[in-house]
């Protein structure tokens, strides 16, 4: 009995550990390519135009000032935590926040949807669901547009 137990036990972390690295997934959204914080501004303008959305955010920049060295301003991490509100349905909206590059943290790699701890994808309202897709379509597209540009 305690053997079967144990399967069950296993069986059912792995299930959970699926779902949830599923749902972390859907609500991220990697960029091909970092960027800094003003280009990600551009990013969340697009996506508002677009969407159409109203997106609610604050900017976050550590910035060093240093009179003494060759390089005066020396950029550090950069982040963005936000809201993004559909225009067409109040209703559908999500918070997110921006991912910084390890190795250059005032870069950023991507966003993603907050998570609700213990929700699973069905938990969430389908509409925001779209609202995480529909915003990954727009953020793709930017930079399939602005790889075309380069």
């Amino acid at each position: 009995m305690e053997t079967y137990r144990k399967i069950i036990y296993t069986s059912l972390s792995i299930f959970i550990a699926m779902a949830l690295d599923e749902l972390i997934d859907q609500a991220t959204i990697g960029f091909v390519r970092a960027v800094s914080i003003r280009e990600m501004e551009i990013i969340l303008e697009r996506v508002a135009k677009e969407l159409p959305a109203r997106i609610t955010y604050c900017k976050n920049e550590y910035v060093n000032l240093m009179p003494e060295k060759k390089k005066l301003t020396d950029y550090g991490t950069a982040s963005i935590k936000g809201t993004i509100s559909r225009l067409d349905n109040a209703v559908v909206f999500d918070s997110f926040e921006t991912q910084h590059c390890n190795s250059d943290t005032n870069l950023i790699k991507g966003m993603m949807f907050f998570i609700v701890p213990g929700w699973e994808a069905y938990d969430y309202r389908p509409e925001v669901r779209q609202l995480w897709n529909d915003t990954r379509s727009i953020v793709d597209d930017y930079f399939n547009c602005s790889h075309r540009n380069l």
